[in-house]
């Protein structure tokens, strides 16, 4: 009897990025199925068809039971080492195998072990399709798998157990045993510096603060370079606070790794002397705005590159990297104090602005209105602050917008920020006829350079309110015919002489019915040419109608998409032109695209973009042969996240 494999296709293992260690908890019978021999006995056949029988049976029975047993799979996976003390490593907690509506939760059991810290975790999450094909029924499924990534640093040498973890779904828990990590120092390079530079280390809640990040190295240009295009920074204070970059302009970019993905931010390229030798220094300033108070100290700030042991030629004489080595340097420790915005002074108008000059301006769409009448009032807040945080002031608390004299709206206004200033459109309605003007507006802020609440106040502006008109029973009139005194001097209906309106008549008219067919027929023959001229006027009408639509949508469409479907298309041409390059060259060109693509905010998955990046990274910072080999579907990856992106919403 021969066997052969149904169409049964059970789900392949995916291999994640950057991480290895895995360790699964499921296995899927295989499906048999056996084909009758040409030539059997009779008895023989019913042998053979009761064998199928039972195989079958069994197998459902197995099928059925994993199915429902063990419809889940858990898996812990962690980033390749080595790994050095200082810089972060992602491990993650992989749950396979969920229905909708079935969300599992994550977290690490116990206290982190004496010096390491865990963050996290970050969840996301796939969805997938399987399809069966069973003695020819076809069935299909949908499953969803969460990734729950934390982010491990140790503070010194030594080997530490992370783990285990707990899975929670369903009302149960699951454990997931951790692993051992071996955590080791990698002394400084002494051509590469690093330095983060705060103005002031004592700052504010809700206050813009500029942080540089400046990188140094000595050497060649094509080794600054290299070690510049395979340049890491890590740093926890980019973890802890939210920050925001300018909007990129130049070329040149430093790139900052965070646990929620990379910051992009513009950078200057300069040269300095120090101790007697010449740096090339990349340098950026990102803002940040502190949104919890606390004592955050000696925050370290890493780098990590591979510098140049070897050069060597290709084949049209250029340099090439032969063989690298790790880099590393360690910058100052940064301490930073966030300090509450005080609660002593502070003003009824005060709205959560913290920066410095602010103004207030406020406008009126009408300045002559009756009781009850709505006006627009737009109140136009600027200033050196983050505008994120400025909300409406309370109306209600200037003595001018009494309840009496104004109605306001009694939700909060929602505002929109425009550059360095955000407006507010506020709806009003005047109540008291002696109101005589918009009151001044009170906005107050906090400076934190003379640590003091500061107070401005915008212009009145001028009303006119009439009272309401009101329309009662006698205004409602309907038209009378005209009347004219009678012999008796009483009003009587003017008699009005049958016929036709002024203006026209039918003298001389001739009402009859034609019945001379000939001349009916000509009518008929004169009214087609008539209608066909109509129509083909009508026709090009129709056409320059739609020919200006058209021609009105291009010219209206929003420049910066037109720029984003461009990078786009240039991205998945450099992409899909990877395949027939070298590993490292191909994960370094993928990364490249992916991480220019982000820091335009031109991906909408952004944790699938890092994790390829993360990928393509570990593959170009391989240091044996058996670790070159990149992932059959990066390339596949890449180009598939930059189409779902290039898809209109």
């Amino acid at each position: 009897m021969s066997r052969r494999r149904a169409g049964h296709h059970p789900r392949t293992r995916t291999d994640h990025p950057g991480v290895n260690d895995a360790k699964m908890f499921r296995t899927r019978p295989a499906i048999i199925t056996a084909q009758r021999p040409r030539e059997v006995s009779a008895g023989s056949a019913r042998r053979h068809n009761s064998l199928v029988v039972l195989v079958m049976c069994v197998w459902t029975w197995a099928a059925g039971a994993t199915d429902d047993s063990v419809a889940q799979e858990l898996q812990f996976a962690r980033q390749r080492g080595p790994y050095f003390v200082g810089e972060p490593v992602v491990v993650q907690v992989v749950a396979s195998g969920f229905q909708a509506g079935e969300e599992p939760t994550c977290r690490l059991t116990g206290d982190a072990p004496d010096g390491v810290t865990v963050q996290g975790p970050q969840v996301s999450q796939s969805a997938q399709s399987f399809t069966q094909i069973i003695n020819g029924r076809v069935t299909h499924s949908e499953t969803i798998d969460y990734r729950f990534s934390f982010v491990v640093t140790a503070q010194r040498e030594g080997a530490y157990e992370i783990g285990p973890f707990e899975v929670t779904f369903a009302g149960q828990t699951r454990t997931v045993a951790g692993a051992a990590f071996e955590f080791g120092q990698l002394e400084s390079d002494p051509d590469m510096q690093i330095e983060l530079a705060v103005e002031d280390h004592s700052v504010y809640v809700g206050q813009e603060v500029p942080v540089t990040v400046r990188w140094s190295f000595a050497g060649e240009i094509e080794e600054v370079q290299y070690a510049f295009d395979n340049l890491q920074i890590r740093s926890p204070l980019f973890d802890q606070f939210t920050f925001r970059a300018p909007e990129r302009r130049g070329r040149t970019s430093l790139t900052i790794a965070t646990a929620k993905g990379s910051l992009e931010v513009d950078a200057a390229v300069t040269q300095e002397e120090r101790d007697g030798r010449k740096f090339v220094v990349v340098s950026g300033t990102l803002t940040l705005v502190p949104d919890t108070p606390g004592t955050y100290d000696a925050i370290p700030i890493t780098c990590r590159t591979k510098r140049v042991a070897q050069w060597g030629r290709d084949l049209f004489g250029g340099l090439t990297a032969r063989g690298t080595a790790p880099a590393r340097a360690a910058g100052t420790p940064l301490d930073l104090e966030v300090k509450p915005v005080p609660l002593d002074g502070r003003p009824a108008s005060f709205s959560g602005a913290v920066g410095r000059g602010f103004t207030l301006e406020v406008s009126a769409n009408r300045s002559v209105v009756r009781v009850g009448d709505p006006i627009s009032l737009t109140v136009t807040v600027q200033g050196a602050g983050a505008l994120d945080n400025v909300s409406l002031p309370d109306l209600a608390a200037n003595v001018g917008f009494s309840s009496e004299l104004f109605q306001l709206p009694a939700e909060p206004v929602a505002g929109t920020i425009s550059g360095a200033s955000k407006q507010f459109k506020v709806p009003v309605r005047v109540k008291d006829p002696g109101v005589t003007q918009i009151p001044p507006l009170a906005f107050a802020w906090f400076d934190p350079d003379q640590e003091q609440f500061q107070t401005t106040q915008s212009k009145p502006i001028a009303l006119q309110v009439m009272a309401a008109q009101v329309i009662s029973a006698a205004d409602v009139v309907s038209a009378q015919p005209a009347r004219v005194p009678d012999t008796a001097g009483n009003g009587a209906p003017e008699a009005r002489e049958s016929g036709p309106e002024p203006g026209g008549t039918f003298v001389g008219a001739n009402l009859a019915i034609e019945r001379d067919v000939a001349r009916l027929l000509a009518s008929a023959d004169g009214g087609a040419s008539r209608h066909a001229l109509a129509g083909a006027v009508y026709g090009a009408a129709i056409a320059v109608v739609l020919v200006s639509v058209v021609l009105r949508r291009r010219a209206q469409r929003d420049p910066r998409q037109v720029q984003r479907r461009h990078r786009l298309r240039a991205a998945r041409k450099q992409i899909a032109g990877t395949a027939r390059q070298r590993p490292r060259e191909a994960a370094a060109a993928i990364a490249r695209c992916l991480r220019e693509l982000l820091a335009q905010g031109d991906l909408a998955h952004r944790d699938e973009a890092d994790m390829i990046i993360a990928q393509c990274d570990s593959i170009s910072y391989a240091t044996t042969e058996d670790e070159l080999s990149p992932r059959s579907d990066l390339v596949g990856r890449a180009l598939t996240l930059v189409d779902q992106a290039a898809r209109p919403s």
